[in-house]
This record gives structure tokens, sequence and C-alpha cells, in this order.
């Protein structure tokens, strides 16, 4: 039964990850935000359109894990991604310090840095920015719990 509770638990942490739609372009900057991640460029802040890609959440007394994977389907969303225009203050926020961030332009380059995206040439790209949210330890597993999801803007380089 303890089993079964356990696998009941991480199924429902996946399962909220899954539908979580973290567009939030109206919200107050003034107070610091709940979103896992934001762009700011200029005067503007964006709250990117998230999806959940992947994670791993392992048994503490076991060490089995249960891996579940989402599949972000980014034509179906291009049309409501939000825009940035570049300017010289362009800047990735990440609120957890245990989070890594891979930032790629669709299609394009991948591991870029914020220096990379200012070199870019005039144009408009869709960025995908994937988080990767490191967990606690499992001794058993010998791994980390882990989440990764992937947030998608368009930025626009005058």
């Amino acid at each position: 039964m303890r089993k079964f509770f356990a696998f009941s638990l991480i199924i429902a942490f996946f399962a909220v990850l899954s539908g979580c739609d973290n567009s939030c372009s109206g919200a107050d900057t003034s107070e610091p935000s709940q979103e896992p991640f934001s762009v700011t460029s200029g005067e503007t802040t964006i709250y990117p359109l998230g999806h959940f890609m992947y994670g791993t959440q392992y048994d503490e007394e076991t060490g089995q894990g249960l891996a579940a994977d989402g599949f972000p389907q980014l034509a179906e969303w291009a049309d409501r991604l939000e825009s940035v225009h570049y300017e010289q203050n362009f800047a990735l926020w990440v609120r957890d310090e245990q989070t890594t961030l891979d930032i790629s332009i669709a299609g394009i380059y991948a591991n870029l840095s914020c220096e990379d995206i200012a070199a870019l040439p005039a144009g408009e790209y869709i960025v995908a920015c994937r988080l990767t949210t490191q967990g606690e330890y499992v001794e058993k597993a010998n791994d980390y719990n882990s989440s990764t999801s992937v947030y998608w803007f368009r930025l626009i380089k005058s």
C-alpha cells in the first residue's frame, strides 16, 4: 500500500507539471514573481509560455525511479508566443537557484549565452529556454530528482 501511495504522489506531481501554462503577460512586476522564468528587455518583462518536457522522481526507500515525458509541440503554440524587442539590458531571470538554463534558437543555434544573443543579426527568432531543476539527492538511486520544462518566446532584433 505504501508503494502504491508513493507511486500515486509521483504521478500527481508529473500531472501537475504537465498542465502548467506559465504565460502571464499581465503580471504585476512590482512584486517578486512566482513564475519560474522571465525575460526583460527595455522596460518590458514577459513570462514566456512554458511546457513540461521530462522529469525523474525516485523512491527514497527502494531507489526505484519513475520518469515522465511531455511532448511540447511548438507548432501548436506558435501563435500564442509573447514577443520582446531586444534592448541593451536584455536579461533572462530564473527564480530557483537549483535550476540550470539552456538557451537555443529554434532550429538554428543551441547552448547560447546572452552574449551570443546580443551578437545575433537583425531578425525575428523563436527562443527556447530549457530549465532543469535539480531536486533532492536520493542515496539509494545515486541520483537526483529532476524536472525539465521549456519556455518559448519571440525575440525581435532591429
